[in-house]
């Protein structure tokens, strides 16, 4: 499959600051593109979206940069976090 354009690949405060970014191919990987911004920031809780479910991943970023990644858990999840995380991840802009 083909991709043409961007993705652009941010890190904001809660505010919606921008604190660091990255543009890069449409055609890369989006946890690759999340690994160049998240070497940027360190000992931060960031909240993502599903694509960045992956407990070995999560690990692996908070091994070597110190940063948590929270994610919605799928519905059929074993492993489930609390109801106000969902919530707030999950709230309109």
């Amino acid at each position: 499959m083909n991709y043409f354009g961007y993705k652009l690949v941010l890190i904001s405060a809660l505010a919606g600051i921008p604190l660091v970014y990255s543009l890069v191919p449409a055609s890369t990987d989006e946890r690759l593109a999340a690994e160049s911004v998240l070497g940027c920031v360190h000992g931060c809780r960031i909240f993502a979206d599903k694509g960045f479910i992956g407990g070995e991943w999560q690990s692996d970023i908070c091994k070597t940069t110190g940063n948590q990644i929270f994610t919605p858990k799928r519905a059929n999840q074993l492993q489930q976090q609390p109801k106000a995380i969902d919530k707030f991840i999950k709230q309109p802009a």
